[in-house]
């Protein structure tokens, strides 16, 4: 049994390194294509602006420089862009993280409290869980930047700091506007979790005995359902995931925090830069940002696969 447990574990890891593998190639080959290249049509024939040969050996120049690790040395700005990247994912890093914690903040309480509205305001709960996740990411990052640059020209404080700037990344308090904007679509995702969870186990028959014993709903919530709420976002938290990492390049691109997202659009837009910088910065932070979503995808899925399910058979 340990035997043929072993043997399919391995297969899935061989599998998965096989995925990984030939993600991180067509990152390669997509990002060794130079960034001068065009194709342009003229006189009734497509042209392009350089040979095939010449894009073959880009690709292969870049591939090359991956695996022996000189892409890192490449500078830019007299610093080196691995060290660029090592500073832009602490950043992003913060950012999704801090945006994780202040969801759950935000979305766990408001779930409990919609769970209870009925009528009118049962309609209302509805809207005011559906009408954020409609919206589009950028309006949202819009109106939560028009109302920093508010408050920053009127001189206004927000949770007693401030006046705080609404673009940058100087100090830890620039992370606050970031970290409120990526948190808005998971919070209200969750918040409709919570709600559904809580209104679909008011129905069991152990909750009932409970509450038909005298115990108060935030007894029954604490003592019965928390778990299975918990459980209940963990196993919806690659799509949270997939939301917060898809807000990450507007957000941190309006907020000019110079993060893995912001520094990934700069490279591609920007004519500052030598083919071969350009190049070399999109392979580092594309690769590094499609490993780190990988992988946290992956051990996400590994979580919902593995451990949930002897959570709820407990």
């Amino acid at each position: 049994m340990n035997a043929e447990l072993v043997l399919k574990l391995g297969k899935k890891i061989v599998f998965q390194l096989l995925v990984l593998g030939m993600i991180l190639l067509i990152v390669l080959i997509a990002t060794g294509v130079p960034t001068n290249f065009n194709v342009y049509y003229e006189y009734g024939q497509y042209h392009w602006s350089m040979t095939l040969d010449e894009v073959k050996i880009s690709i292969l120049d870049n591939i090359k420089g991956f695996i022996s690790g000189e892409i890192f040395s490449v500078k830019i700005a007299s610093e080196s862009i691995g060290i660029i990247f090592r500073t832009a994912f602490v950043l992003s890093l913060k950012v999704l993280l801090g945006g994780t914690l202040l969801a759950l903040a935000l979305g766990i309480p408001k779930g409990v409290l919609d769970s209870r509205k009925k009528g009118q305001q049962e309609t209302f709960k509805l809207l005011q869980s559906y009408i954020p996740l409609s919206i589009p990411d950028v309006l949202t990052v819009g109106l939560i930047q028009f109302g920093a640059i508010y408050l920053y020209y009127n001189d206004m404080t927000f949770l007693g700091l401030g006046p705080i700037h609404f673009i940058g990344d100087e100090s830890w308090v620039n992370t606050i506007y970031p970290i409120i904007s990526i948190s808005i679509l998971p919070a209200a995702y969750i918040s409709r979790i919570t709600a559904s969870t809580i209104e679909t186990l008011y129905t069991k028959q152990y909750i009932v005995t409970a509450r038909g014993k005298g115990c108060s709903f935030f007894q029954v919530l604490k003592n019965h359902m928390m778990k299975n709420i918990i459980f209940e976002i963990l196993s919806s938290a690659p799509t949270i995931m997939a939301m917060m990492f898809s807000s990450l390049l507007i957000i941190e691109r309006l907020f000019f925090y110079r993060g893995v997202g912001f520094h990934l659009i700069f490279f591609f837009i920007s004519d500052h830069f030598a083919p071969e910088q350009a190049r070399a910065s999109l392979t580092v932070f594309i690769m590094g940002l499609a490993l780190f979503y990988y992988i946290l995808f992956l051990s996400l899925r590994g979580l919902n696969a593995w451990i949930l399910p002897k959570i709820e058979e407990r």
